[in-house]
């Protein structure tokens, strides 16, 4: 009995581990687009003089493009 001990704390540390893994990798893949795709939209629209117009696209466009990855992510989980 004793030597089950450590294996299941050794599963549980590596299902902690896998979990706080994919809840990086997941706020990451949710981040980078909205960040990289809502600046582009701000400097488009500084150059261009149409000011939100551009920012609300990249946003829209980053949460569209977030919640696929996003989803192709947990699809292949279940």
């Amino acid at each position: 009995m004793e030597k089950e001990k450590p294996q299941e704390e050794k599963k549980n540390v590596m299902a902690r581990a896998e979990l706080i893994s994919l809840v990086f990798n997941l706020g990451f893949t949710i981040a980078i687009p909205i960040a990289l795709f809502t600046y582009s939209g701000r400097v488009l629209d500084k150059n261009l003089n149409s000011s939100p117009l551009f920012i609300l696209i990249g946003a829209l466009f980053a949460v569209a493009i977030s919640s696929f990855l996003v989803y192709k992510k947990i699809s292949k989980l279940i």
